[in-house]
């Protein structure tokens, strides 16, 4: 037992053998938020169990526009054949898309969508879909030229692979990363250190052309912009370059951000491949959004912790 006046010891894990491990960029997120989780959930597969609900949840809505939005740019390209679409067409279009995204979910889950409901659900897609592309629209020329695009991750001693959403390519030879959003999305949640959420700084840095521009595209009803950030602020709608946004300021500008973030990165991965493990959550919304709390029992290291004992306690 340690010293009653020790800190709490850091815990390790045996280090990682083979450097390609599964589950894609939630393992950087989940060190991030606290290296324990990433420990119980990325090592072990610790995970709670799942509560069966009727109908569709928002994670499979999220998937279902992520897939009507691919299918229809693999379909269109360009702004230009956008803006070329009749109504009529861009609603036979993304009706289209809609049935294959809906096909999909079908192949895992055949259950889901059946009846009247698969129609309430289809018209939902179309007409969400329509609306976003309604921004779309607004902005200068240019062409997606990947969608759903697999992409290998590497930092740190760590490769995993992902999925990027989009990827457009820009006036002038630019390229921007896309992430669609149904749900909260903010551009803070990239900064380092610990980022909530660097699955687009990671793509940045991962996939094969220089990127120039990240961003969140929120698809929500009332809620349809770009969030995000560029190496200048004429690259997407109301996304500014680094030194205009309050959350990214400090890092001047883009390369900046970006070595940033790579030190970062490559840290994580370093932490999880060494087995770095202690509890650790980063924030106090941390743990309420954990499913590990039996497992690390924090709740019963907290107090020790507070009185200056050890893991042991005063046992």
């Amino acid at each position: 037992m340690p010293p009653a006046n020790s800190p709490m010891p850091s815990k390790a894990a045996p280090g990682i053998v083979a450097p390609h491990h599964p589950g894609g960029t939630s393992l950087f997120q989940n060190q991030a938020q606290c290296p324990f989780r990433a420990f119980a959930r990325n090592r072990l597969a610790s995970r709670s169990l799942s509560v069966a609900q009727p109908g569709l949840d928002a994670a499979a809505r999220g998937t279902l526009l992520h897939h009507v939005l691919a299918a229809f740019w693999d379909a269109t390209r360009t702004r230009d054949a956008l803006v070329a679409l009749s109504s009529t067409e861009l609603g036979e279009r993304l009706r289209d898309a809609a049935e294959e995204a809906m096909t999909r979910l079908r192949r895992r889950r055949p259950e889901a969508l059946q009846g009247r409901l698969a129609a309430i659900e289809r018209d939902r897609l179309i007409q969400l879909a329509r609306d976003w592309l309604d921004q779309e629209r607004q902005r200068e020329d240019f062409e997606v030229v990947a969608t759903e695009a697999p992409v290998v991750v590497s930092f740190g001693g760590v490769t995993v692979d992902a999925k990027v959403d989009r990827i457009d390519r820009l006036a002038h030879g630019a390229h921007a990363v896309i992430d669609y959003k149904t749900g909260a999305a903010a551009v803070r949640s990239w900064m380092p250190p610990r980022p909530d959420e660097p699955q687009l700084p990671m793509y940045a840095l991962s996939v094969a052309m220089p990127v120039d521009a990240i961003a969140f595209a929120r698809v929500r009803p009332g809620a349809l912009e770009f969030a995000g950030l560029g190496r200048s602020g004429t690259l997407l709608p109301r996304v500014p370059s680094v030194d205009k946004h309050r959350s990214a300021k400090a890092f001047a500008t883009w390369d900046g951000l970006n070595d940033a973030w790579r030190a970062e990165l490559e840290a994580l991965g370093r932490e999880f491949s060494s087995g770095i493990a202690r509890v650790d959550p980063k924030g106090t919304t941390t743990c309420r959004q954990c499913d590990q709390q039996v497992f690390c029992r924090i709740a019963e290291k907290r107090p020790q912790a507070e009185a200056g004992l050890g893991e042991g306690g005063d046992e």
